[in-house]
């Protein structure tokens, strides 16, 4: 299979360090309430297991269900968890898209980070319908909604810079629409040291632009109750669970 993310998962853990000191808390604080005793987590896109490991040290009674489709990805990903005795006995990590992925019939909670832009209209509405079947009645889904939150131009910008070593890792990205509802990311990911370029790739991902005002209407649509937590981060409940 073709792996989109293969030129990514190196540079992944640097580029979203900055990204991750500021969901981390809004997203643990979110998980704090949930009952796992209601059904697993399910991290969808779990990446190389940052959402993952948000999930197990906030709940740490439960199990966890880590759906990851790249295999780049998902080899930081077994990493972490067969690393840790504790991961390792929660989480089971299914290499997979959420389309093939065999769920269990009740979820105490699930994540989506980074993942909804993904997605096309079609996709978004599928994806809420496995929410409103699955998730369990005090339940949650935390999704992120990423910018844009529509089609646009982004020129090309260095986004994040850090040091390892001796060795400066720099993240650009640039977009460009390709048509009414998709842009086309270009992400470059440099290595530098004393001067010296050691690593310069680039690879481009299709993303489907929406924002956090579709997302809570789709959510509505489905049947699902849905609030703002800021951050770009959008909880999903059954309707009786948030009015209670």
């Amino acid at each position: 299979m073709t792996d989109s993310y293969a030129c990514t998962a190196e540079y992944y853990q640097l580029m979203s360090e900055p990204y991750w000191d500021v969901l981390r808390p809004v997203l643990a604080g979110a998980l704090a309430e949930v009952d796992p005793a209601t059904g697993p987590v399910v991290d969808v896109g779990a990446g190389t297991g940052l959402s993952t490991l948000v999930a197990a040290h906030s709940l740490p009674q439960a199990r966890i269900v880590a759906v990851e489709p790249s295999p780049s990805m998902r080899t930081v990903l077994v990493t972490r968890v067969a690393a840790d005795p504790d991961l390792r006995r929660r989480v089971s990590v299914l290499p997979l898209p959420l389309s093939e992925a065999v769920l269990p019939e009740r979820l105490c909670a699930v994540l989506a980070i980074g993942v909804l832009h993904h997605f096309d209209a079609a996709g978004r509405r599928e994806f809420m319908k496995v929410l409103a079947d699955r998730l369990a009645p005090r339940a949650l889904a935390v999704v992120e909604v990423q910018d844009p939150p529509e089609v646009c131009t982004v020129p090309s910008q260095r986004y994040h810079v850090t040091t390892v070593g001796d060795v400066t890792y720099e993240g650009w990205m640039s977009a460009q629409p390709k048509d009414q509802t998709a842009m086309e990311w270009t992400m470059t990911y440099r290595a530098v040291r004393d001067g010296q370029t050691l690593d310069d790739r680039s690879v481009r991902f299709t993303m489907f632009p929406v924002s956090p005002a579709t997302v809570v209407s789709e959510a509505t649509a489905a049947g699902l109750a849905a609030r703002e937590l800021g951050h770009g981060l959008v909880e999903l409940r059954q309707p009786d669970a948030a009015a209670g």
